[in-house]
């Protein structure tokens, strides 16, 4: 008789990922053919517990995890999802040691080294910018629904103050699943986020790709509005959102999210001669794009001149995804944004010492198993340094204090963007 997995009918996600990641282990380690099941099942001297069933043993805190046995029994619990990350890997180790899990096996550790950063210090505000990847993809069978939940996972997991998302969709063109989905708001609301706005800054499709979130028990909405950027703009979707928040100390600052320019190539930026090759004509439209992306951060700039206008000059955090690098042929956009006085945080990070992750960020999407419920291939992301990133965070007239790029298997497996964090505090 093969064992089986058995978790919570209520299960978490982690729950879930962990026992899909069980089962396929048993597979690859024993050759066994391992169920899943849940725990209305009458129990069996076989069983292995995931997480809090009506069997289940202690569960352990934060991001620690606990393996032991009792009898034939295995009892497997975790606090998070760095824990049960942490205890699938040393599942496979004694899998792959001994074979099998011993009687009176007893494993205890922590998923701590797989968590990017932790909670913000008291008295910052946490920034975290995300294209969340707003398309369904199937070469690689994922949809936005599919990956969604694991975006909210690892939101919840760092907490952060402000939300600054980009490829936002509320398109069903093509029969994709629109990004703005019911489900996702009301999990966002669920983590204790609103909408800067409230859903009424919008494009003249009624959409907002690049919309900000933020936590009403920290900050308060002071003012707050939204930019299309003018010209050639790929599905309407290259704006800004931007608000000015106050804290709880009544100090105020500004906060942006925002996309610009991409690559279109679908003719509307460059038309192709006879003779043209496809380098020529890849270059042509990449220069043309720059341009555009130039244009984008000269009417940002201009957009923060006006709000300070308004507001005094207050402090700025902008994050977003402007689609060059400084490593890139091509980066005029970035150079405006710093002829403008504002800051790259990458780059200061790394200098002040406080960078947690100074790589890239962007990469290759994760390819899902719908047979196996797993992600079955994925990348980091993290091949490049920095100047390779087109996600950036840019401030000026605060104090960042840690930067980071999140390359959690989660933020991995949701999006072909990793987040940037920033923890900052107002001078």
């Amino acid at each position: 008789m093969n064992p089986r997995i058995v978790i919570s009918a209520n299960a978490t996600l982690d729950e879930v990922y962990a026992a899909s990641e069980l089962r396929a282990a048993f597979a690859d380690y024993q050759g066994a053919e391992v169920d899943i099941v849940y725990d209305d099942v009458t129990a069996s001297n076989e069983d292995i517990y995931v997480g809090n069933t009506v069997y289940s043993k202690k569960v352990p805190v934060g991001n620690a995890y606990s393996v032991t046995t009792a009898g034939t029994c295995v009892y497997i619990s975790a606090g998070s999802t760095y824990g049960f990350e942490a205890a699938v890997a040393a599942v496979c180790g004694e899998l792959q040691t001994n074979g099998c899990l011993k009687s009176g096996l007893e494993l205890f550790g922590n998923g701590d080294a797989l968590q990017t950063c932790g909670q913000k210090q008291e008295g910052q505000i946490r920034f975290l910018t995300l294209n969340v990847y707003g398309w369904a993809n199937t070469s690689h069978n994922t949809t936005v629904a599919l990956r969604q939940p694991y975006q909210v996972s690892l939101l919840k997991s760092y907490d952060a103050d402000i939300l600054a998302f980009q490829e936002f969709s509320n398109s069903t063109e093509k029969g994709t699943v629109r990004y703005r989905s019911e489900s996702f708001l009301a999990d966002l609301a669920e983590l204790g986020y609103s909408e800067v706005g409230d859903g009424t800054l919008l494009n003249t499709d009624g959409a907002n790709f690049t919309p900000l979130f933020y936590k009403k028990d920290t900050l308060t909405v002071v003012d707050c509005g939204y930019l299309l950027y003018s010209g050639i703009n790929d599905v309407n979707s290259k704006s800004v959102t931007w608000a000015v928040f106050s804290d709880q100390n009544g100090d105020r600052f500004i906060a942006m999210s925002t996309h610009f320019m991409w690559n279109d190539t679908t003719g509307s930026l460059v038309t192709r001669t006879e003779d043209m090759t496809d380098e020529q004509y890849s270059d042509l439209v990449d220069e043309a794009a720059d341009v555009l992306r130039q244009q984008n951060a000269k009417e940002l700039l201009a957009l923060l001149s006006e709000i300070r206008e308004e507001y005094g000059d207050l402090g700025v955090v902008i994050g977003g995804d402007m689609n060059t690098g400084f490593a890139r042929t091509r980066h005029a956009p970035l150079s405006e944004l710093e002829g403008g006085g504002l800051l790259w945080a990458q780059g200061t990070a790394d200098d002040a010492g406080c960078a947690v992750n100074s790589v890239n960020g962007h990469g290759a999407y994760a390819t899902w198993d719908s047979e196996k419920e797993l992600f079955t291939s994925y990348y980091s992301h993290i091949d490049r340094d920095a100047t390779y990133s087109i996600d950036h965070v840019w401030y000026e007239g605060i104090s960042i204090e840690l930067f980071a790029t999140v390359a959690d298997r989660y933020a991995c497996f949701s999006s072909d963007h990793n987040p940037k964090i920033v923890d900052f505090s107002l001078q």
